[in-house]
């Protein structure tokens, strides 16, 4: 194939706009050219002569552009994500000279929005989440697009996102399934036809589940994981 559309032959792992993509698992040590990238465009040198004010400003226009992309496909790795926090918190500190400052506050509290007493930085770990919530949302919508018609016919077989599972998935689906707490916790669902809808396993009203709200009958129910649709025509729990 590759000598009939005169393409030269590749391997994994390999970097396609800056992700890595891989057959296997991606360590921490295949996803810290995301926190050598961040590094790059925060130079001590610059941390010596710039005031606190422009040192925000480049501290964020170095996340708005670096890693979101990578964030945007993987749930990174804690030790990532602790790594982000430590560079920004050094230069934003970094003192004039070799001379290297305290760091008066912590970076959690330098990252409240500004309104909440901090200085408004990205907390990376928020993003993560919110990025790949995107994916969950496009999934579950009536979007018409080559991707997310490969996505629903690999791993949804016709039912919504929130039945399907993340063993045998990919690094980018099993993230996902990482998030799909967090994504439930705002999301709001229209019934419809009840096929996408877990009866047992979706909040109701914005308040918890029915699995948590009645669990003695959820325990006994015939099957947890039910759609609102299937639970209307067999008139069964």
């Amino acid at each position: 194939m590759a000598d009939i559309l005169n393409c030269r032959v590749g391997q994994l792992h390999f970097q396609y706009l800056g992700v890595p993509i891989s057959t296997k698992h991606l360590t921490v040590d295949d996803l810290r050219e995301v926190n050598l990238k961040v590094q790059k465009r925060l130079p001590m040198w610059q941390g010596q002569i710039l005031s606190s004010g422009g040192k925000s400003i480049l501290i964020q226009s170095s996340l708005s552009s670096v890693p979101n992309y990578c964030m945007g496909m993987y749930k990174l790795q804690d030790d990532i994500h602790k790594k982000f926090d430590t560079d920004r918190a050094n230069f934003f500190w970094h003192g004039q000279g070799d001379k290297r400052k305290y760091h008066m506050v912590k970076w959690g509290e330098l990252a409240r929005p500004k309104e909440m007493g901090g200085l408004g930085f990205t907390e990376t770990r928020t993003m993560n989440v919110c990025l790949l919530s995107k994916w969950i949302f496009r999934i579950e919508s009536d979007e018409d697009s080559l991707v997310m018609e490969m996505i629903r016919n690999k791993y949804l077989k016709g039912k919504g996102f929130f039945f399907s599972r993340a063993s045998g998935g990919s690094q980018f689906w099993r993230g996902l399934h990482a998030i799909k707490k967090d994504f439930l916790r705002d999301a709001c669902y229209k019934v419809g036809n009840g096929r996408k809808i877990s009866l047992w396993n979706m909040p109701w009203n914005g308040e918890t589940t029915l699995s948590v709200r009645f669990p003695n009958l959820f325990r006994i129910c015939r099957n947890p994981m039910q759609s609102v649709a299937e639970a209307v025509e067999n008139n069964v729990l």
